[in-house]
């Protein structure tokens, strides 16, 4: 067994008869958190100064100290809350990234689309360089001179209709 840490807390007042056939309290902590946490080692925890200094009382813990060494959960939520933001964070960022995209790409074959019916659809109505409908020039709206080209034309020998 590893010797026992002497603090000044545990200094012994009693015989060494005594203390061989007694643990000191100090043993009896090392041996209930052996039993909870078989890897723990006393001798490499006290080589932390603060660790000693707080054992032996030469150190005082800040409020804050105390708070976070009572209050461990705080820190891990803490530390769990700005994981999730950055995670969050990220995929929202992401997210809306290839929300853009998407839209990007659906206003271009939407785009497309509108174009390609347009070329494929018959003009409307009024908008065709062609009139749908043939209609033949009234006689009585011609003017002499439409009248005197119509008589050279047909002088000349062309066939005319109206």
């Amino acid at each position: 067994m590893d010797e026992p840490i002497t603090t000044p807390e545990t200094l012994p007042t009693e015989t060494p008869d005594q203390e061989a056939s007694q643990p000191s309290a100090m043993e009896l902590m090392v041996q209930e958190l052996r039993a909870i946490y078989p890897d723990f080692d006393p001798d490499q925890l006290m080589q932390d100064p603060t660790v000693r200094g707080l054992i032996s009382g030469e150190v005082t813990p800040t409020l804050r100290q105390v708070f976070e060494m009572l209050h461990p959960e705080v820190l891990v939520a803490d530390q769990v809350k700005a994981q999730v933001e950055a995670t969050v964070a990220q995929a929202v960022q992401s997210a809306v990234a290839e929300a853009v995209e998407r839209a990007v790409e659906s206003a271009e074959q939407n785009l497309l689309s509108h174009i390609k019916a347009r070329g494929m659809r018959p003009p409307e109505n009024g908008r065709n360089a062609s009139v749908g409908v043939r209609t033949h020039p009234a006689v009585h709206r011609l003017t002499r001179d439409d009248r005197a080209k119509l008589a050279q034309m047909a002088q000349l020998g062309q066939n005319i209709q109206l």
